[in-house]
C-alpha cells in the first residue's frame, strides 16, 4: 500500500523540524530568565542607587549577571531585572559581560561581588 503525498510531506517536515528545534530551543530555564532580565534592563535602564538594610540581607549570596565588566573602578550587574553598580570584593582581573557572580558584601549602594567558585575550578 502506497502512502499519499501529503503524508510524505508531513513526515519530511517533522524530520526537518525536530533537529532545528533542538538546535534553537533555549538550553535551560536559566537562559530564558537571563534573556528576560536583559530585555527588562534594556527597556528601563534604571540603576538602583539606594539599597535598604532589609534588602541587603536578601541580596547577600544572590547570583548576579554582569552587564558591564566589573573592575576596581566600575561595573554593572543585574539581579531579577534590577541594575546595581558593582565592584570586586578583592583585586582580580575584570569580570567580563555575561558572567555570573555572587554578591558578597556592600559598600554604600554598590554591590561587592566575587566570582562563582565553580568558575575558578
Amino acid at each position: 500500500m502506497e502512502l499519499p503525498t501529503w503524508v510524505w510531506i508531513g513526515v519530511v517536515l517533522i524530520v526537518l523540524a525536530v533537529p532545528l528545534l533542538l538546535i534553537f530551543w533555549p538550553a535551560t530555564p536559566a537562559a530564558v530568565k537571563e534573556a528576560r532580565e536583559l530585555e527588562c534592563i534594556e527597556r528601563t535602564g534604571v540603576i538602583r542607587t539606594v539599597v535598604s538594610d532589609p534588602e541587603r540581607g536578601l541580596l547577600l549570596g544572590r547570583v548576579a549577571v554582569v552587564l558591564q565588566p566589573v573592575s576596581r573602578k566600575s561595573g554593572l550587574v543585574a539581579i531579577d531585572g534590577e541594575l546595581f553598580l558593582a565592584r570586586p570584593v578583592s583585586p582580580m582581573r575584570p569580570v567580563p559581560r555575561g558572567e555570573r557572580v555572587h554578591v558578597s558584601a556592600f559598600s554604600g549602594a554598590t554591590l561587592l561581588v566575587a566570582r562563582r567558585a565553580s568558575m575558578l575550578l
